[in-house]
């Protein structure tokens, strides 16, 4: 692997990336930049580095081979012509079960270049959640956009991940609740910013940082457009009217979901 590295000179690649600017006109180019250097490519570039500084765990092996597979997918959800015939196949009916999101998520470290938390899941469901591979990989992009938002801004270095049936919906959904502790100083700037509305977060254009870095406030609102796409909305803002994204406080703790349809058994 470090030899490999090696050839592909991955940080001038880098470079390029975190210099493509994201101030865009078009505001769907913005958010495929976004998903395409941000979704699991961050953590997999962390994990890249301390592979080269031998700090690396023989666990770490299989997390750098999912991070990979799950940037490959996320690339080719955002970008269809990237790879044609890895993209037909992407189509082809194939179910993916919630066990793919555990072996992802279920008890682990998770490292981001700007934040680390544990990842506790609790998982009420069992089950068929996409019969598609390009569904799957739309779902990953916004459980990885909340993911790593509760990463960086987590308090206590944890993030619960809940996965629950919505029994009074229509149509077979899930909802996908994450939660990080967030300090006083968070709480009081998202209370002057937004009351006790937090749901217009996923509106976009807020971004949080005690630490001066830089940030647009996409993911939220990537994650809005996503499941509008996924329900058949007419965008973003009609998911969070209808409530199937949304953020409220619950203590000291910050509650953001998402409803995603699932696959009929």
């Amino acid at each position: 692997m470090l030899h490999l590295l090696g050839e592909t000179g991955w940080h001038d690649l880098l470079n390029e990336l975190r210099n493509i600017s994201l101030e865009q006109r078009d505001s769907t180019l913005s958010q495929v930049i976004h998903d395409v250097r941000g979704g699991s490519l961050q953590a997999l570039v962390l994990q890249l580095q301390l592979l080269e500084l031998t700090q690396h765990q023989p666990v770490d092996t299989e997390r750098i081979y999912l991070l990979t597979r799950d940037h490959l997918k996320i690339m080719r959800n955002c970008l269809p012509d990237l790879d044609p015939v890895r993209t037909a196949r992407d189509v082809e009916l194939r179910e993916h079960g919630v066990d793919l999101l555990l072996e992802k998520w279920q008890q682990i470290d998770y490292r981001l270049p700007d934040g680390t938390a544990s990842v506790i899941v609790d998982a009420r469901y069992n089950g068929v959640v996409a019969d598609r591979c390009v569904e799957f990989s739309a779902l990953d992009r916004v459980l990885y956009n909340l993911v790593n938002n509760a990463t960086r801004h987590s308090a206590d270095q944890r993030v619960m991940v809940g996965i629950f049936p919505i029994l009074e919906c229509e149509s077979p959904s899930l909802r996908l609740v994450v939660a990080n502790r967030i300090d006083p100083v968070q709480y009081a700037a998202l209370v002057q910013r937004f009351g006790q509305q937090w749901s217009d977060l996923f509106r976009g254009g807020f971004t949080f940082s005690s630490g001066g870095q830089e940030g647009h406030g996409f993911g939220l609102a990537i994650c809005a457009e996503l499941v509008a796409n996924a329900y058949g909305l007419s965008n973003g803002a009609a998911a969070i009217t209808g409530s199937y994204v949304g953020a409220r406080p619950h203590g000291d703790l910050f509650v953001a979901w998402a409803h995603w349809p699932i696959a009929a058994p």
